[in-house]
């Protein structure tokens, strides 16, 4: 409940704030807005950045991994091939072209973007022809702007940003991996540095930060590598090795192994799980990243309570 947080919003805002809840519901109300605006650009990213990665790839790979695109893209070799020659045509980036319906190719207008409501309006179809939109894109902007709120409110407007700067990464480099089995460079490669420099305010000590880098990046390489040389097949893939980095880098060296502690047991828990349906081969590949930024979410929200909880059952 709210009324669990005024304590801390108190030391964090001032009493004024936190005994009244006009001015708590603004604070709320304003990191919601930011958040769901936020996430209608992030759903852009997790569309986009799978493309132009596709359209790299195929640009300067040989034959071989062209075919291996195209086979990836559809089993129907014509149809994909048609399918790489519309990306590589478009040429796409983050902001060009405007965003249009795939089917009619109308662009859509600045007011058929506006977060969460106008899919409302719509009856989550394209205005002018009818075509379903997925229910991910208002749900992407709605969770953006909860924890946005969330965050703000809990941990205040300076950690609290930093921190939704954070969830924001994660929830891109969640969808990307999905879709494509790959984690952004353009996300985790700047966030190391930026997560360096955020120790002068987050909870974490620049030495901490240091040595997370190191444990994030060096542990699941040397596991990863491991595994190759045991079974000749990949395990771990270095997108995930470098957003353990990027995590330990906010976190510090107790945070990232927490959270590859929790991604581990979360995802071999969903991987058994599957394949004990008979919904996944048992040697069929789960993306990790989302479960690296599940793991990160929780230790955000209660990291000092989850390590503290894990050392006193040592004791």
């Amino acid at each position: 409940m709210l009324t669990s947080h005024l304590p801390l919003i108190a030391e964090i805002y001032g009493a004024d704030v936190a005994g009244d809840p006009l001015m708590l519901m603004f604070v709320a109300g304003t990191a919601f807005l930011l958040g769901a605006v936020i996430g209608s650009f992030l759903n852009v990213c997790i569309s986009r950045l799978p493309v132009i990665s596709i359209v790299q790839q195929y640009n300067s790979g040989d034959d071989t991994l062209r075919a291996e695109i195209i086979e990836a893209l559809d089993e129907d070799p014509a149809k994909a091939q048609a399918m790489i020659d519309e990306m590589r045509q478009e040429k796409v980036t983050i902001s060009k072209p405007r965003s249009r319906c795939p089917q009619c190719k109308n662009q859509i207008a600045w007011f058929d973007n506006i977060p969460i409501g106008a899919w409302l309006m719509l009856g989550g179809k394209c205005r002018h022809c009818g075509l379903k939109i997925s229910p991910i894109y208002p749900t992407v902007e709605l969770l953006t702007g909860l924890a946005f709120a969330f965050l703000v409110l809990k941990f205040g407007l300076v950690v609290g940003g930093i921190y939704s700067i954070i969830f924001a990464s994660l929830v891109v480099i969640t969808g990307v991996d999905i879709a494509i089995f790959e984690i952004p460079d353009e996300i985790v490669l700047p966030g190391i540095p930026l997560g360096l420099l955020a120790t002068w305010v987050l909870p974490v000590t620049f030495t901490e930060a240091a040595i997370g880098v190191l444990v994030g990046g060096g542990i699941p390489y040397l596991v990863g590598k491991g595994y190759y040389l045991l079974t000749k097949r990949e395990g771990m893939g270095f997108g995930d090795v470098k957003m353990l980095a990027m995590l330990g880098a906010f976190f510090g060296w107790k945070g990232v192994i927490a959270i590859l502690l929790l991604a581990s047991f979360v995802g071999a828990t969903i991987g058994l799980t599957l394949v004990v349906l008979r919904r996944h081969e048992s040697r069929a590949m789960l993306p990790f990243g989302p479960f690296l930024a599940l793991g990160a979410v929780v230790f955000m929200v209660a990291g000092p309570e989850l390590v503290n909880w894990y050392l006193g059952m040592g004791g």
